[in-house]
């Protein structure tokens, strides 16, 4: 009995580390801030999974070695030189898979990766 208790208890507390995992974007017209670090190796975004009509504030800081202009849905920062930082805002009205990437003298250039945008807080 002692040890059916704990397992229920091990599930409920994973299930609740994952629900907060979730990031939720349920109040209308708040914008939420994510930050977004570049290597020459990889991209970091905090989060990558969306509600749909989430604003998103992305800071994102240049931890590599070369000037990196990112690009996330059709918008582009200006170059972010190595150590600096700069800011892309980004309403989600669309549903999918997008791409976010990195561009060096506008051809694409290191590290990629995918935002999902949602109907609803569960994963899609």
């Amino acid at each position: 009995m002692i040890r059916r208790a704990l397992i229920v208890i091990a599930c409920a507390a994973g299930f609740a580390l994952g629900a907060q995992a979730a990031f939720a974007t349920t109040t209308p017209g708040q914008i939420y801030p994510v930050k977004v670090v570049i290597t020459d190796t990889k991209i970091t975004v905090a989060h990558d999974n969306y509600i749909h009509g989430a604003i998103i504030l992305y800071r994102i800081q240049n931890l590599g070695t070369k000037p990196y202009v990112f690009e996330m849905f059709g918008t582009r920062t200006a170059v972010i030189p190595p150590g600096k930082k700069d800011t892309l805002l980004t309403t989600w009205n669309y549903q999918g898979k997008f791409l976010y990437r990195t561009l060096i003298k506008g051809a694409p250039a290191g590290p990629q990766g995918y935002i999902r945008i949602c109907k609803t807080m569960k994963p899609c």
